[in-house]
């Protein structure tokens, strides 16, 4: 080999050409020959690395090129190369091969990479010798030198390949797991259980059964029918009743599919039991029931009560049969006590707390619960009445309004009208009895109120009706009604003919109104339920003919009109759910809940389950009608416009790929160039449309993460900041922020002191952007398979372990069903997932509710009182996604652990929902509001925190009603120091809220000036 002292840059190029055309490929550093005119070291002594050569010599990468390279890389790793790792061990562009080979998978076919099928099989079959008679594929790819790929390259399914290599799962090699499993459970297993514990796929369960049961059976796992029989009496003896299933699977281990199997129903295993009576005298079970369990039954807590309820007319009658039902002396004792107690206005109400009686009690004694309360005593005399407005006038040293008689009396509306037709006519009689020449008056409609009647009139094309201007516009109704025996006069002050004034139609357009938010044509039930208390003379068939007269389909048709994978009523909403809301709501609680669907709404449900009843009929029928949907066929469809071309964007990711030197997420292209991911979306398809172009990758382990994070700090001298990391790394910055919660949360893993950590480091803007572009992909379901994996490596780093289905459903916001539509199963998915999932030693832990409990009361000890997700992520061993799968939000998280929600704006039910900037800037205002009382020892006036903070008062007012809520929420001031309760006319400002909050100022001001 010549000295290559005076060679040329040149010179050293055209020797490498040379080189290269008599090896016919790219030469390595020590393929270099001794009769080649310049050495290794005189191209380094010009190059800084061997890629610079290539380089440097301008020729593309040749079909030979890239395959010697992915032979060479194979030998090197012992196994086939993805294109990630070809890009990573070899000085040739990643890419390089899209020039020669429509896909990697050609490469791979072309170099001869792939092991043989026979290879395959003979790895299987020595992997059953070592490890057990039946490997699964996770054993399969930890084992041997072959991945996932490898197999699938030749078989369809990793049962085909062990089906080709002689390996089968008869029944003998199921039965004894299912044994040993009932052994340990102490009980016979749910297919669920069998699932989630024992590794056998559920697709080779039932390629060897034809059901759970059968299965089951061939284990002898179930009990005999007579043991089944013996339990049965068992209970029947220990609580005094005839038992119910729930009974029976409540107080011993005896499943639901125990009984199934040798019985066709419930009551022919009670019959075989011997626990059915000839003829059941429910009046005993019920006074037996009672004094087991210290209250009074209800229907639900016997079974098959229909059937022997015909021995009575009602159930009231058997409970007085049984000696259990409250007399007169006590329902009248309690509606006192609700008098007393809770107030007179709460006996009117249409569910009254705390009534330890159901109104069929009372409509059984009295005959209905009007008349209970005249038994009780309780309604207001005539003359009572009379004194309650003259107390009124003495008060008010004038002749009072209808309006201040209704809201400052201590009687209702019902009770004037009662006795005395109208409530102008109570207000004459009384001041007629102070001074027999006072009178109400002749009223007129106000000029601005009369314009605004005439233009209701005009819009509608008839007078309105009472109720219309009620619950449709805006105009204050009581106030126009001072002086007027009724509506109608007031209609023919203002100079309407009240004759043409149409209930019917005006009714119509509410029923419009109530269709839009039910998104279906209501009925008559929905109608009486949601509207009708708004309407005088409201009768069935008024109803009907509004109906008919309302623009609204013509069928009644409960099919989901949206998505059913996101709730979107927010919790103490006041708004009428759709019934896609509902089946919503039942859809997202089934993709979480292990136990029946009906029981985890009790812990779950956010919307009132008295709606289920009003749409669905009850509960149950709702849950009935959303096991009929396939869900998958409701998604909202997508719109595809031309706001930026579809070729654009593969080009950028295409440039991205090339700068990253791997598959970008998609997540990376949106945060370093300008599209949104709805451009995305509606350009394609699907991300596999993009992504395809440039090799999916499948991510990094937690452990791999944290390795190149201690890398890039010791390269830097110091903990990277997110930029940096972005910067200098390889890997994504969104993958650590979605396993890990928060940037200093992650630095702190590897050691990193973030005690006081500075503004740099903390990073939430970006990780608020982050969820809420994350929350985007999950609901298109587009692009958004690195999230999900990254929600799995999560609950791995959390649980110290390897995360299950159940996890998913318990500690998770994101349903299982969105997993298996994405990788086909769950366990397909969790297939990818590499270990180690333990971190740091620490045992592996499944946190209960209790727990999070404590976790949430530590984070309050070491933060304000206002906890947002950042004071989880730096305070809690458990990420806010835990939260939202335990408690479904992070409101009612909060709530539990009876801590302040006052901060949060909106709903709290994802991980977008929860970083929402709206809750920061919230708790902003509370806790600067908090810090200038502090400081000042008095709370802060609005015009003091909008000079000293800036705070524009249009701010204030989009979180909070008035000043006076902002202080009260900041714990500044209680209710009973609201300077703006004073009362304003709000028909008479424009902005009631604003002139209350200027007295609140003047009248704090004028205390400072004393």
């Amino acid at each position: 080999m010549m000295s290559g002292d005076e060679a040329s840059r040149e010179d050293l190029l055209v020797e490498f050409r040379q080189i290269r055309d008599d090896l016919g490929h790219f030469p390595r550093p020590y393929e270099l020959r001794d009769t080649d005119r310049y050495s290794v070291e005189d191209y380094f002594a010009e190059f800084l690395t061997w890629t610079d050569v290539v380089e440097a010599a301008e020729f593309q990468a040749r079909r030979a090129d890239v395959i010697a390279e992915t032979r060479r890389i194979q030998r090197e790793l012992g196994r086939t190369p993805t294109a990630s790792k070809f890009g990573d061990h070899s000085f040739l562009e990643q890419d390089c091969y899209k020039q020669h080979f429509d896909s990697w998978q050609d490469v791979l076919e072309a170099a001869d990479a792939f092991p043989s099928a026979d290879e395959i099989i003979q790895n299987i079959r020595d992997l059953a010798q070592d490890s057990g008679p039946i490997p699964n594929s996770s054993e399969f790819v930890d084992e041997t030198p072959y991945q996932r790929d490898d197999y699938l390259h030749h078989f369809d399914s990793w049962e085909d390949a062990l089906s080709e290599a002689d390996l089968f799962y008869g029944k003998d090699d199921v039965t004894p797991k299912i044994s040993q499993l009932q052994k340990e459970l102490g009980r016979t297993p749910t297919e669920v259980e069998f699932n989630e514990w024992i590794d056998v796929p559920a697709s080779i369960l039932l390629s060897v059964f034809d059901s759970w049961s059968e299965a089951v059976e061939a284990a002898n796992a179930f009990p005999e029918r007579d043991d089944v029989a013996s339990v049965i009496r068992r209970v029947n003896r220990e609580i005094g009743w005839l038992p119910t299933p729930n009974d029976v699977t409540s107080r011993t281990n005896l499943r639901r599919i125990d009984y199934q199997y040798h019985f066709d129903s419930w009551e022919e295993a009670l019959e075989a039991a011997n626990v059915i009576p000839d003829e059941r005298n429910l009046a005993d079970e019920i006074a037996a029931l009672a004094a087991e369990t210290d209250r009074i039954p209800t229907k639900g807590d016997l079974y098959g009560v229909d059937d022997c309820l015909h021995q009575f007319d009602s159930w009231e009658e058997a409970l007085e049969a049984a000696g259990v039902l409250p007399s007169k002396a006590e329902l009248i004792s309690e509606i006192r006590r609700i008098k007393n107690e809770q107030g007179y206005e709460t006996l009117f109400s249409e569910s009254i707390p705390e009534n330890r009686f159901p109104r069929s009690y009372y409509q059984y004694r009295f005959g209905g619960w009007g008349s209970a309360l005249e038994a009780a005593d309780v309604r207001p005399s005539e003359q009572e009445l009379i004194d309650e407005i003259r107390r009124l006038a003495w008060d008010k040293s004038t002749v009072p309004t209808r309006e201040t008689v209704l809201s400052e009396t201590n009687f209702l509306r019902e009770d004037y009208i009662r006795n005395f037709g109208l409530i102008n006519q109570a207000i004459e009689v009384a001041v007629k009895e102070v001074d027999p020449s006072g009178s109400v008056g002749d009223a007129i409609v106000p000029e601005e109120k009369h314009q605004r009647l005439e233009a209701i009139t005009a819009n509608l094309g008839r007078p309105p009706t009472e109720s219309y201007v009620r619950r449709l516009t805006d105009l204050a109704v009581d106030p126009l009604l001072d002086g007027f025996s009724n509506w109608d006069a007031v209609l023919e002050a203002t100079g309407l003919d009240a004759d043409e004034a149409d209930i019917t139609k005006d009714m119509a357009l509410d029923v419009e109104t109530v269709c839009e938010q039910l998104e279906h044509r209501p009925n008559v039930e929905e109608v009486q339920a949601y509207i009708s208390d708004e309407w005088s003379y409201t009768t069935t068939t008024r109803i009907r003919k509004a109906l008919e007269v309302a623009d609204v389909p013509n069928e009644r048709d409960l099919s989901p009109t949206h998505s059913l994978t996101r709730q979107k009523y927010e919790r103490n909403s006041d708004d009428i759910p759709s019934h896609t809301d509902l089946l919503t709501e039942l859809n997202v609680i089934r993709s979480r809940a292990d136990s029946d669907l009906e029981e985890a709404f009790e812990n779950r449900g956010v919307i009132d389950e008295r709606h289920y009843d009003i749409q669905f009929g009850s509960l149950s029928k709702a849950i009935d009608a959303l096991e009929s949907i396939d869900t998958r066929e409701f998604r909202e469809p997508r719109e595809h416009t031309d706001s930026v071309p579809g070729p654009i964007l593969s080009d950028s990711v295409e440039e991205l790929a090339e700068i990253l030197e791997r598959p970008p997420l998609l997540e990376e292209v949106l945060f370093f160039g300008d599209a949104s991911p709805s451009d995305f979306a509606r350009a394609f398809e699907s991300w596999s449309q993009v992504a395809d172009a440039v090799e999916r990758s499948e991510g990094w382990s937690n452990e791999e993460l944290l390795t190149e994070l201690e890398y890039v700090g010791r390269q830097l001298g110091k903990p990277p900041t997110p930029t940096e990391m972005t910067e200098y790394s390889s890997h994504p910055t969104q993958c650590y922020l979605r396993r890990f919660g928060s940037w200093p949360n992650t630095l702190s893993l590897v050691g990193v002191d973030t005690e006081h950590i500075p503004e740099e480091y903390l990073g939430f803007r970006r990780t608020a952007r982050l969820w809420d572009v994350t929350d985007y992909l999950i609901d298109e379901e587009f692009g958004h398979r690195a999230a999900l994996l990254d929600e799995l490596y999560r609950l791995a780093f959390e649980l110290g372990r390897e995360p299950t289905a159940h996890d998913i459903r318990s500690y998770s916001p994101y349903a299982t069903t969105t997993f298996e539509r994405e990788f086909g199963s769950v366990e397909d998915a969790l297939a990818i997932l590499e270990g180690p999932f333990e971190y740091d030693g620490s045992p592996p832990t499944d946190p209960t509710e209790s727990d999070l409990l404590e976790e949430l009361g530590a984070v309050n000890e070491r933060s304000t009182e206002w906890i947002l997700p950042q004071d989880i992520c730096l305070h809690s061993r458990y990420s806010p996604g835990t939260f939202l799968g335990i408690f479904g939000s992070l409101e009612a998280a909060l709530e539990e652990a009876d801590l302040p929600t006052d901060h949060l704006h909106g709903q709290t039910a994802t991980y977008g929902d929860i970083w929402n900037s709206d809750h920061q800037v919230k708790t902003g205002i509370l806790r600067e509001i908090q810090r200038l009382t502090s400081k000042h020892s008095e709370p802060p006036t609005m015009v003091r925190i909008s000079t000293v903070d800036g705070i524009d008062q249009n701010v204030i007012y989009r979180y909070f009603d008035s000043w006076d809520d902002a202080r009260e929420a900041a714990g500044v001031i209680s209710s009973s120091k609201r300077v703006s309760d004073m009362a304003i006319e709000s028909e008479t400002t424009d902005n009631p809220e604003f002139v209350n909050d200027l007295m609140s100022e003047i009248s704090e001001m004028m205390d400072d000036s004393e």
